[in-house]
């Protein structure tokens, strides 16, 4: 798919050009040409290429080959003195032509590089919370994401004051736990920001196994620090091949004040947890 997107704007960006390039000769010096011929025989042949007319007075040599291009570039640096209305009209056409291709090619670049790039899909969800359904055994014990200030030493209750307030603050921070990996995938958490009344998870998901792996989005769920579950009811799933990763752009609609642990769970893998920010308590 990249090397077709790329074939495309070579493509594209080529075309132009050869439309330009299909000029009459227009260089004054033509040294290996006709005009080396005798006048009468010019006129009564100038636009005849029979073999007996290309001989060693029309040959190409070095000092002709410079001559020419000195005489190329002098016109080429000079040609906007003396260009009619009409070549100044091709050249804008030009112009406008390469300017918009070029534009649709940095959009196009752009939108796949902010949605996984050229090869890599994207795992996007929004999450709601799940209600308790209490015929359900719980399958494991689990840790709430808070933590008690006070019991915590003097360095490390300040670095979590701190986080705790640029992130009510609007500001991306570090999941508190970044990186998970299992047997098959690991899970890297970029940044975690709040956005209104979501926080917007972004990461990456990269295929550890040797053979393609299917994500669905319903595998990856939330439970913060009140006991809450989140989980989505979409549908979408990513195939990885062996070795590639895709994007993660997951938002949840986390209460102010409160922790969160993203899990992942792919059978039959254990799952995978990730501390991504904690309520920090005082009592």
């Amino acid at each position: 798919m990249k090397t077709g997107s790329l074939r495309t704007a070579f493509l594209l960006l080529f075309f132009p050009i050869a439309l330009y390039a299909q000029e009459k000769d227009t260089l004054i010096k033509k040294l290996d040409s006709l005009q080396k011929l005798p006048p009468e025989l010019k006129r009564k042949n100038r636009d005849s290429i029979r073999r007996e007319f290309y001989n060693q007075k029309t040959k190409i040599t070095f000092p002709t080959y410079f001559i020419l291009l000195g005489s190329d570039l002098k016109q080429q640096v000079t040609s906007p003195f003396h260009a009619k209305p009409r070549d100044w009209v091709k050249t804008g056409i030009v112009t406008a032509t390469m300017a918009g291709i070029l534009l649709a090619i940095v959009l196009i670049l752009v939108s796949n590089r902010g949605s996984g790039g050229l090869t890599n899909p994207v795992l996007i969800g929004r999450f709601v919370p799940r209600p308790a359904d209490p015929s359900v055994p719980t399958a494991q014990a689990f840790q709430l994401p808070q933590v008690h200030l006070p019991s915590l030493p003097p360095a490390v209750q300040d670095s979590m004051t701190k986080l705790r307030d640029r992130f009510a603050g609007g500001e991306g921070i570090p999941a508190l736990t970044p990186v998970a990996s299992g047997p098959r995938v690991k899970v890297d958490i970029s940044e975690v920001r709040r956005v209104g009344d979501h926080v917007q998870i972004k990461g990456s998901v990269v295929n550890l196994s040797d053979a393609s792996l299917t994500i669905p989005s319903g595998a990856f769920a939330f439970r913060d620090s009140g006991g809450v579950s989140y989980s989505t009811s979409g549908s979408a799933a990513v195939t990885l091949a062996a070795g590639q990763s895709t994007t993660l752009d997951l938002g949840v609609p986390l209460p102010d004040g409160r922790g969160l642990t993203l899990i992942l769970t792919i059978p039959p893998d254990p799952s995978l947890e990730q501390v991504l920010v904690v309520e920090a308590t005082t009592s």
